[in-house]
């Protein structure tokens, strides 16, 4: 499965890495200075991890801009503070404190994944 990470920040790259390599996740990096989407988003991910402190843009804009331009992948946001929660969850489909476990970050992978398998299973049957 391939999870595209959306971070400035080096040290969140090498644990986030490391902690799904040990789950069998591929994982591909974006930095502010390629989140201009230089990458090909159209390959489809399983799951975006998006960093809401990226420089430049907040994560918010970030989510609005790529559903605008039809990535569908379900976006986990990662945040610093508990209080920006309420318009996170407006547009990303679940996030995360900064300050998480490896089981926490792993089983919020998991849950999108299923569930986004899930409605992919009911819109092939409707």
């Amino acid at each position: 499965m391939n999870i595209l990470l959306m971070t400035d920040d080096l040290q969140l790259v090498q644990s986030i890495r490391r902690q799904l390599w040990r789950s069998d996740y591929d994982v591909d990096v974006i930095s502010a200075r390629d989140h201009h989407f230089k990458c090909d988003l159209d390959r489809r991910y399983s799951l975006i991890i998006l960093d809401e402190r990226l420089s430049g843009e907040g994560g918010k804009q970030v989510i609005e801009r790529m559903r605008s331009r039809g990535v569908k992948s379900p976006v986990l946001m990662l945040t610093m503070l508990r209080q920006c929660v309420s318009s996170i969850v407006s547009v990303a489909d679940a996030y995360l404190t900064r300050m998480f476990q490896r089981n926490d970050l792993v089983s919020n992978i998991q849950a999108l994944i299923h569930s986004k398998e899930k409605a992919h299973v009911h819109e092939d049957k409707v």
